[in-house]
């Protein structure tokens, strides 16, 4: 009788990460959860959908557990009963209940969270005195030394918790629970932080690698990319302001007049990009971007509009524009995102364009 695992994932782009996990670990009968952040529930409806089409879990679960991203009071009353726990020497059994209620058992003897930032991933971190933990790559985030902020008095106990090893919603790279887990990176040698008990890398077993990308195939049907242009990001993932949406598609509508031009925006924008300038065409976001760089010709221009660690996947021959904002209309950390992640640029054929 196989042993059996759990993972988490909210997008697409983890998605794939967890499917590369489940084929490199056939020991295990796999469960998931897919948890909602700050998508629609379409979104999560969709990604279930392909969870169940990839014929890779034995249960999909869809959890709305949006403890971190609800109101102050919301956030405070979970926080407070986080803390009786701790003072009575109950954390384990808080976070243990945590898994029960979203899933209805917590018998798995493998737990795999995409990060450790939610309610949930804490939970199955701190799983590790009974199983092993893997946790998955957090996207740009994981080669940039930043972190979250919350107004007061939440940023107070979020950061109170994160150095009694409790809960990481600041999202900090130096977690304590980060040593009991495995962790999953494209690009292990620039992780920012690597206090893990191992770290592996992804997509580098060339046995597992047939398989896995037909399962993609079989998952998402994508097709072939015929225009000038296609734009990988999203601006409104990164900020509510509309200042960098209006310099971007100012920027497309000089550089791209008459052409035509896809766009793959973040799973977590909606924003409707029109143009009567530029012939604009929407990808569904919910397709990972990376499966379309086979399928865009060398004359095709490839543009990111925010840090990504799709540019560590780019292959090498291809050439890429990388857009810069002024970082006075970004959030706080962009500068310090943005000059780490075109480091990592798997291709060094990358421009930078001030929009």
């Amino acid at each position: 009788m196989k042993k059996r695992a759990i993972g988490e994932v909210t997008g697409p782009y983890r998605f794939l990460q967890l499917i590369w996990v489940v084929l490199t670990h056939p020991e295990y009968d796999w469960d998931v959860v897919v948890r909602y952040v700050d998508g629609t529930p379409e979104a999560m409806e969709d990604l279930a959908k392909r969870c169940e089409m990839s014929g890779l879990f034995k249960k999909v679960y869809i959890c709305d557990e949006s403890t971190l991203d609800s109101s102050m009071g919301a956030k405070i009353k979970a926080f407070m009963k986080l803390g009786i726990h701790y003072i009575t020497f109950r954390k384990q059994k808080y976070f243990d209940k945590f898994i029960i209620d979203v899933v209805g058992q917590n018998d798995y003897q493998l737990y795999c969270p995409e990060n450790s930032f939610s309610m949930l991933g804490c939970a199955f971190m701190h799983q590790h005195k009974k199983a092993p933990i893997i946790i998955l790559e957090d996207g740009s985030w994981d080669y940039v030394n930043i972190s979250f902020h919350y107004k007061f008095p939440v940023n107070l106990a979020a950061n109170m918790f994160f150095y009694m090893h409790l809960l990481n919603s600041i999202g900090k790279r130096n977690f304590k629970l980060n040593e009991y887990a495995i962790k999953y990176a494209s690009n292990p040698d620039n992780l920012s932080e690597k206090n893990f008990k191992e770290i592996r890398k992804l997509y580098n077993d060339p046995e597992i690698l047939p398989r896995y990308r037909k399962l993609v195939a079989d998952v998402y049907e994508v097709e072939k990319l015929e225009g000038k242009a296609v734009v990988f990001g999203g601006i409104t993932a990164s900020t509510k302001k509309n200042d960098d949406i209006h310099s971007f598609l100012r920027w497309l509508e000089k550089e791209y007049k008459g052409e035509k031009v896809y766009i793959k925006t973040h799973p977590r924008d909606s924003y409707d990009y029109k143009s009567d300038v530029v012939n604009l065409s929407i990808i569904n976001r919910m397709v990972p971007g990376e499966l379309f760089y086979s399928l865009i010709d060398d004359e095709t221009d490839i543009i990111f509009t925010i840090p990504s660690t799709m540019i560590m996947n780019v292959p090498k021959e291809k050439k890429i524009k990388m857009l810069r904002y002024d970082p006075s209309i970004m959030y706080k950390e962009y500068q310090k995102e943005f000059d780490s992640v075109v480091k990592l640029a798997a291709t060094d054929k990358v421009e930078v364009v001030d929009v």
